[in-house]
């Protein structure tokens, strides 16, 4: 007998209670299809725009809690991008401290290039292109260079980010049409990267100036670190740049880098922005006359740069050191005067006896010397102001172990010369037996370059050594171990020099330690 309708809706009932109760899925009851919900792109790049904006460019110092521990030679610039105080280590990453001294040390190598690589002027690109937009130009065939062109590009995105008050929603229309798929995540993506790094400009601009941003668009490393470094990265090289501000200002500057002119050109295409204020900000900034890389002592404040002087007079640069006859016509000859050598006469000159060329290997004369051989490495150091030690030698890249750096050179007087105690050097020949005495002295106290400033350390990271390069005898400096960049490089000037002179190197074991 077929159950009747009511015993079905019965059952039914029954069935459902039985479910409920069980926490299982009703048998009887129809099943409901799943929904897919497609993700909203649009909305998603607008959080993603507002999070750039709202945490990493907010115009503010950022804040640090009590309990947190910030290292001392880290100063924040005055505007930069705001971490959250919880979410910032109290200890920073060795690898992200290497790689921001590896990153700026490349900034200096960069800098170095682009003043002395360049074949087109910027200037000289620019009187060129004027009227144009620093597109390709297809009426003239003139291009401007990539270097140039990025170089625009970073700091028109600067002026840009001032030119006006932007809002992140502004932006949303930069990634093109908005559609459901990968392509069009990417493309707000992209988008997105393109305003963090104009903003990052721009505040960059504010916290450190115009004409740092201009000096540092000639580098692809600074505008490739702009693009691509995450927030605490960023950080890190952007505290790296203020504290070394005065070094890279005073480092184009004397290599005579072309930083006005994008700065110049940027000014008329956004008057609103950098006109009103560009002839207050070339008129204050440091004035430098270009000229010898070793010319400015760079000191840690912020004070006007000054050239080396000595008993009140300038210190001169040269690049070889100078033998003048009248000093040595009534010098005694030596005890290890060498032999057949005509005296006076230049006590550094190579003859064909003495051995060859260290440079080229060569048995004869060459034309080798420390500013054109492969064997010196001349690498990129400045003078810098180390307090009570006086001035020395910072190094601005990583230097490896037994690399030649640079000649001592001075003015050429007989041995034992008594007219100065502080930069005379005892010169023996590359081929004297050890214990020979000296036949001749270098005095750099007033003619000489930059190994000159190099001070002494007990511990020190390089040493001198005699070596046959071209046609002379010449006192080289050598790497002792690899040195790493920005640290002091220094020599060990002997016992005999710190008889009567307190060291103040600050190493364990110091010779005569004195008062720091």
């Amino acid at each position: 007998m077929a159950p009747t309708q009511l015993q079905k809706r019965a059952v039914r009932a029954e069935t459902q209670r039985k479910c409920v109760s069980q926490r299982a899925k009703p048998s009887g009851i129809r099943k409901v299809r799943k929904v897919v919900v497609k993700p909203d792109i649009s909305k998603a790049f607008r959080e993603l725009q507002s999070q750039y904006y709202n945490d990493l460019f907010t115009p503010t110092r950022p804040t640090v809690t009590a309990s947190q521990d910030v290292p001392d030679t880290v100063q924040a610039p005055n505007q930069i991008p705001v971490v959250e105080a919880k979410s910032r280590p109290n200890v920073v990453n060795a690898d992200r401290n290497d790689s921001t001294k590896g990153s700026l040390a490349q900034i200096y190598l960069e800098l170095h290039l682009a003043s002395v690589t360049r074949e087109v002027p910027l200037s000289s690109q620019l009187d060129m292109y004027e009227g144009l937009d620093y597109a390709p130009s297809t009426t003239t065939g003139f291009r401007l260079s990539s270097e140039a062109v990025a170089m625009l590009d970073a700091l028109d995105s600067a002026a840009a980010f001032h030119d006006v008050d932007v809002e992140p929603a502004d932006y949303t229309n930069t990634a093109g049409t908005i559609s459901n798929n990968d392509n069009a995540m990417k493309l707000s993506q992209l988008a997105c990267i393109k305003v963090r790094t104009s903003q990052r400009y721009g505040a960059f601009a504010t916290s450190h100036g115009w004409i740092m941003l201009s000096i540092l668009a000639n580098c692809a490393t600074f505008r490739h670190c702009c693009h691509s470094l995450d927030l605490k990265a960023w950080y890190l090289l952007s505290t790296a740049i203020g504290n070394n501000a005065t070094s890279i200002e005073i480092f184009a500057k004397v290599r005579d880098l072309d930083w006005k002119s994008a700065l110049t050109y940027i000014a008329r295409r956004r008057p609103s922005t950098l006109s009103l204020d560009l002839y207050e900000l070339l008129q204050t900034s440091i004035q430098l006359k270009p000229g010898s890389p070793h010319s400015y002592v760079v000191s840690d404040k912020r004070v006007r740069p000054k050239h080396p002087t000595i008993e009140g007079r300038e210190q001169i640069d040269i690049n070889d050191s100078v033998y003048l006859p009248e000093h040595f016509t009534n010098a005694p000859i030596q005890k290890h005067w060498p032999y057949g050598k005509p005296h006076p006469s230049n006590p550094t000159t190579r003859t064909f006896s003495d051995g060859i060329c260290r440079s080229c290997f060569s048995s004869s004369w060459c034309n080798c010397s420390p500013n054109n051989c492969a064997l010196v490495t001349r690498p990129l150091v400045e003078l810098k102001d180390y307090g009570t030690k006086g001035v020395g030698i910072r190094t601005l890249q990583r230097i490896a172990k037994d690399d030649v750096l640079g000649e001592y050179v001075g003015l050429l007087l007989p041995a034992n010369d008594k007219s100065d105690h502080v930069y005379s050097f005892d010169f023996t020949r590359a081929d004297a037996a050890s214990g020979e005495e000296a036949i001749a002295t270098i005095c750099a106290k007033n003619y000489g370059n930059w190994t000159r400033f190099i001070n002494h350390s007990c511990k020190a990271s390089a040493y001198f050594s005699a070596k046959i390069i071209g046609q002379k005898h010449r006192v080289m400096i050598v790497a002792e171990r690899d040195i790493e960049a920005f640290e002091e490089l220094t020599v060990d000037y002997g016992m005999d020099y710190w008889r009567s002179r307190q060291c103040f190197c600050g190493e364990e074991g110091c010779c005569n330690p004195g008062e720091q």
